[in-house]
């Protein structure tokens, strides 16, 4: 967070409260540090100019960050309507179908989403790929699930460098990374964050292509000793994932 930046745009909405412009960008400012006040931000922009797609956008990835997948449902739901050639927006909607459980739509909205960039020639198709992959498998579909990795995934597909973790993800699924390999010289054990993204494939590998409870539990239990980035889409699985063994274990 810029302290300076935010100390004058909270001056400007205090001064002028419907300028959603101003609402905007302080809920970027907030967007990584503080996620309730990102989300109200967003509201209050909202309150101005309430068909705005990136506003939609922006609320509803907070709304996924907070765990209101509900809301974020419906904040994203609008925002692919209001701007349907965005392959981001199809893809955050698909996040909120994700997490409520609702693969079948949650494959849709990432083929949408990887239509999308595709035709707007944008490096984001690796992380459409593996949410494909995952919500394939989770619908008890691994046939179709593998069969889309091995036909979309690439050594040499470009990715933006964010989206690095799910490119060396899919490549694991896709057969073109041994695990042994992967867990010794591609998980990026330097970067928390990183490391729980990566982490996670581990764990997916162990849950679906080579089941092996013990080693999916070994892994997932790495993921959740991390102190931070406890708001990562890999994180939020792993606890999903640990409370559903500990319901088995019971």
């Amino acid at each position: 967070m810029d302290a300076t930046k935010i100390q004058e745009l909270e001056a400007k909405v205090r001064e002028n409260p419907m300028d959603d412009a101003s609402w905007f960008e302080l809920g970027k400012e907030y967007f990584d540090d503080d996620f309730k006040k990102a989300h109200s931000c967003f509201s209050m922009a909202l309150a101005q100019r309430p068909f705005d797609a990136d506003y939609r956008l922006n609320r509803g990835r907070k709304s996924l960050s907070l765990d209101s997948f509900e809301e974020a449902l419906a904040d994203l739901s609008l925002a692919v309507r209001l701007d349907i050639e965005d392959g981001e927006k199809w893809h955050y909607l698909g996040n909120a179908y994700f997490f409520l459980g609702r693969y079948a739509q949650a494959v849709e909205c990432y083929k949408n989403a990887m239509e999308r960039h595709r035709r707007n020639v944008v490096g984001l198709e690796a992380p459409a790929i593996d949410w494909i992959w995952m919500a394939y498998m989770h619908d008890g579909r691994p046939e179709e699930a593998m069969a889309y990795v091995k036909a979309n995934a690439s050594p040499d597909m470009h990715v933006e460098e964010s989206d690095l973790s799910y490119k060396k993800r899919i490549l694991l699924y896709a057969g073109y990374t041994d695990i042994d390999t992967y867990l010794r010289e591609v998980v990026n054990y330097e970067d928390d964050l990183d490391a729980i993204t990566e982490l996670y494939g581990a764990v997916n590998y162990y849950l679906f292509i080579q089941p092996d409870r013990e080693k999916a539990e070994k892994y997932l239990n790495k993921v959740l000793s991390y102190k931070q980035y406890h708001h990562a889409f890999a994180y939020k699985q792993a606890l999903l994932l640990r409370a559903d063994f500990d319901k088995e274990a019971k």
